[in-house]
């Protein structure tokens, strides 16, 4: 685990030629036969075993699993995802998340996914499922105790016929952007006692040196010369002083700008918020978060 959080795995596309890792995970839609792409000569004889599991429906949420012959054996896990009309991008996401959590839960190194094949798995929609494949490992464990159980280091990923070169193009960039968001979403869970204006600025900063950004850091003294009233106000009911950064990159005439609000920690009307919904004040500083995070993305991607 690196800075609180577990690495996202290593995907690597497979065309299906053998058996890789400890664990098979397929898909099943309602009234149809399991989706195991190119591996369905494979697994033929374990699929058919699961086909006949009392009370096997392929229903949301629904788990089958059994071992293949041969040594070493792999476990054939079938996730059922309810009737084919219904399901979406949304679902998508939630099942790659389940099935990644699963794998991690289980203890496993390394596994072979194999994606539905479905119009949200096709096409342009590629890169978008990578990015969720990444991005469904994510934890903020940067204040829990480390766990001794190995990290999912490693996915082989069997897409629907036809993708493959598609997919290939997506690898790249959608990790790119998933090691933003990654990085995003730390800042935006990163508590309060750590997250002053003064950190987020230095985060800020240490970001752009290493990406090329030029980056200015404006303290109070500066942005009460330029008239800057509402932050400095704001900034006036905390111990910690506020920061305004200012980030830029690039040539040309389009100038295109992000602009992020950055409060460490929402007080204002501390005295009627209950107590449950204090925790989620640190949130308010995710609108400067993401404009980190997208200035990160952006200039990787070039």
């Amino acid at each position: 685990m690196k800075g609180g959080l577990v690495a996202q795995p290593t995907v690597i596309l497979t065309d299906g030629a053998r058996l890789e890792g400890e664990a098979v995970v397929l898909s099943c839609f309602e009234r149809s036969s399991p989706d195991a792409g190119r591996l369905e000569k494979r697994l033929e004889a374990v699929l058919r075993r699961i086909a006949t599991q009392p009370g096997w429906k392929a229903r949301e949420k629904q788990v089958a699993r059994a071992v293949t012959g041969g040594r070493p054996p792999v476990q054939v896990e079938v996730h059922g995802l309810g009737p084919r009309g219904r399901f979406d991008a949304g679902y998508l996401a939630t099942w790659l998340e389940r099935a990644l959590d699963g794998a991690a839960q289980e203890g496993r190194r390394e596994i072979t996914l194999i994606l539905p094949d479905h119009e949200v798995t096709r096409g342009r929609n590629a890169p978008r499922v990578l990015l969720e494949l990444y991005q469904s490992g994510y934890r903020f464990g940067r204040y829990r105790r480390r766990s001794n159980r190995p990290a999912l280091g490693k996915v082989n990923l069997l897409v629907p016929e036809g993708q493959s070169e598609t997919y290939a193009d997506a690898l790249k960039p959608a990790r790119t952007v998933s090691g933003a968001v990654d990085w995003t979403r730390t800042l935006g869970n990163t508590p309060p006692n750590v997250a002053s204006p003064e950190w987020m600025a230095e985060q800020a900063m240490g970001m752009a040196e290493k990406s090329g950004i030029e980056c200015r850091v404006l303290e109070p003294d500066a942005m009460r010369e330029l008239g800057m009233g509402g932050i400095l106000a704001v900034g006036s009911g905390s111990a910690r002083s506020p920061r305004l950064v200012r980030l830029e990159w690039g040539e040309g005439d389009e100038v295109i700008s992000f602009v992020g609000k950055g409060v460490t920690f929402d007080t204002g009307g501390i005295s009627i918020k209950p107590s449950a919904a204090m925790e989620e004040m640190k949130y308010d500083k995710c609108g400067a978060c993401a404009v980190l995070g997208v200035s990160k993305a952006v200039v990787e991607l070039g």
